[in-house]
């Protein structure tokens, strides 16, 4: 199991807009400018091993990318690195735990504390996060 993010070109981004982060090549070297080194697979995904955590990436091998996922396991805290990846190239960050757009200038960890709980098998309550 893991945290899961997804990166967008922007917050109101929905399915029929045509709004990309780029192509391939252009996007991983953004993403290899913040989280380096990454071991990149021939079927696009990357992994980048931080201080005590792990972010997957799935991406795709070639073409326009719209979005792509941050797979994230581990114990160590990678919101910093996650938020700047994002506030670096003005990506948007939807984290898929608190169900909402991640505030990349003031990050909040409350996702990364809800996977944690999730996994350890306890509910954290929003007023003690």
């Amino acid at each position: 199991m893991s945290w899961n993010l997804i990166i967008l070109p922007r917050e109101d981004t929905d399915i029929d807009d045509e709004a990309t982060l780029g192509d391939v090549a252009g996007v991983r070297a953004r993403i290899e400018s913040v989280l380096s080194p990454v071991v990149w697979s021939d079927d696009g995904a990357g992994v980048f091993e931080g201080d005590g955590f792990r972010i997957d990436i799935g991406l795709q091998p070639g073409g326009e990318v719209e979005s792509f996922m941050l797979h994230v396991t581990g114990q160590g805290n990678p919101v910093p690195v996650v938020a700047e990846l994002c506030r670096k190239h003005g990506w948007a960050l939807f984290d898929s735990v608190a169900g909402d757009y991640m505030n990349i200038d003031d990050p909040s960890d409350e996702g990364w504390q809800g996977y944690h709980a999730h996994i350890a098998g306890k509910v954290i309550p929003p007023d003690e996060q």
